[in-house]
């Protein structure tokens, strides 16, 4: 037997497709699932690293969660400890009356006689140019 045919008006046909619709959407829309945790070979994935790197970061205290004896890793955790880490890497560190907190701003004239010296120019020869600059009246051309 056939299916029988069935005649509506489009504005029937647009309340039955919102109806079908609005019912399919509510009947899909579960909470998301939290993330499965993953192990060295998917965090590695992830990264875009070789596992090596994985577990260089597994020494320098990446967050995990052991299941037995096997550490894995939650996709969430990881990514805001390397955004921390970057952010550390970023600022110096500052060591409060210490010279290391920022040794340029403790020794700029020895700072500049290196930058000089790269450039072969020392610092003398920096001071006979200024010195037959100022003679000549500075004007070259």
């Amino acid at each position: 037997m056939a299916d029988p045919i069935v005649v509506m008006s489009p504005a029937e046909l647009r309340a039955l497709l919102a109806e079908v619709i609005a019912e399919t959407a509510s009947a899909t829309s579960k909470p998301p699932e939290p993330a499965p945790l993953m192990d060295r070979h998917g965090l590695a994935q992830l990264l875009d690293v070789s596992l090596s790197t994985v577990d260089r970061l597994i020494r320098e205290g990446v967050p995990r969660v052991y299941v037995g004896d096997a550490p894995r890793f939650d996709r969430e955790r990881v990514m805001a400890w390397l955004e921390a880490r970057e952010g550390e890497r970023r600022s110096p560190a500052v060591h409060a009356g210490t010279a290391e907190a920022n040794p340029a701003e403790n020794k700029p004239e020895q700072l500049s006689d290196r930058s000089s010296s790269c450039m072969g120019v020392t610092a003398s020869k920096r001071k006979s140019a200024k010195t037959n600059e100022s003679r000549s009246g500075g004007d070259l051309g």
